[in-house]
């Protein structure tokens, strides 16, 4: 009979090899069922739950209730001593009465317009060396010269329409309708990449007005009172933001034109006062708010809300 050879280190090493390969590929053969198993709804739940918040009113300002707004943004104006006001660079839509305008925070009062032609219905609106607007149902656009708000561009976006646009101070980001985000190209205006937006393994369409907020984009879902609060880097939803009862509340305030508003769409980021604004199309009224984190929201809770947030 030959000895028993003592094990080697090259063979102890090669058992431990194989052990570790043996229990990696068990792990991974379990997730693989546990995941089929539980299907889109369960991992939606492995994905981190978007924040829910509600709102203070912080102030309210007077807003043109003949324009029905499609794209809004802050910026600031300052005389030859330094003194600055803010106001409103806002976009507003309909065959006919489409404008681009700067607008008085405090007052309302359009400061100076550019009206589109009859043909172009308007859209988004973004400020990036220059405004950019979108046009609907077209993938074309425009830009203006922000000191005389005159035309001094057209673009072709290649985008079957043309509906939300923001900027992070780089790429132009516009959405079509659907659920996907667009990064242009801001002397082209070409598509880049895309993402699609996502929250609970659902994809969340036509998002309208679009606001860049400290890293995140914010966006009004169309004939709906929710903003989605997305995450750019991954297109999910971060969180959302609850503004039912200010539609609600300013629909049964005696306001002048009031029986004529139309759905929430405008956001608007004093980025220096770290403020919000808010109004709609055809609002008489625009509002600064601060969120108000909701605690404690559970997945039914959650789901509910997905289902008034999500369009169908």
């Amino acid at each position: 009979m030959l000895p028993t050879q003592k094990p080697t280190q090259a063979t102890n090493l090669r058992k431990r090899v194989v052990r570790a390969t043996v229990v990696v590929t068990s792990m991974v053969v379990m997730a693989a069922i546990l995941m089929y198993g539980m299907g889109a709804v369960g991992f939606s739940l492995l994905q981190t739950q978007p924040q829910v918040y509600d709102f203070e009113v912080v102030n309210e300002y007077p807003h043109d209730p003949a324009a029905f707004t499609q794209g809004l943004l802050y910026d600031e104006e300052c005389n030859s001593t330094g003194e600055c006001k803010g106001i409103f660079w806002e976009s507003t839509g309909l065959y006919g009465r489409s404008t681009v305008r700067k607008v008085d925070m405090e007052t309302g009062e359009v400061l100076m317009v550019t009206h589109n032609e009859p043909e172009h219905f308007g859209e988004g609106l973004a400020k990036l060396n220059g405004l950019h607007q979108l046009l609907w149902r077209i993938g074309l656009g425009f830009t203006y010269d922000t000191k005389t708000l005159e035309r001094n561009g057209t673009f072709d976006t290649g985008l079957r329409d043309g509906w939300g646009l923001t900027t992070d101070g780089k790429w132009l980001l516009a959405t079509d309708s659907g659920p996907k985000l667009y990064w242009l190209d801001p002397e082209t205006h070409m598509v880049e990449k895309s993402l699609t937006v996502t929250d609970g393994g659902q994809a969340v369409k036509k998002l309208n007005e679009l606001e860049w907020i400290e890293g995140e984009v914010w966006a009004n879902v169309w004939l709906t009172d929710c903003i989605a609060r997305i995450d750019p880097n991954n297109a999910q939803v971060t969180g959302w933001v609850m503004l039912q009862s200010l539609t609600a509340g300013l629909r049964a305030r005696k306001l002048p034109q009031k029986d004529r508003m139309d759905v929430l769409n405008g956001i608007a980021w004093d980025e220096t006062r770290r403020r919000i604004f808010v109004t709609g199309k055809l609002w008489p009224r625009m509002f600064e708010i601060s969120l108000v984190r909701r605690p404690n929201v559970g997945e039914e809770e959650l789901q509910k809300l997905r289902t008034m947030c999500i369009p169908r």
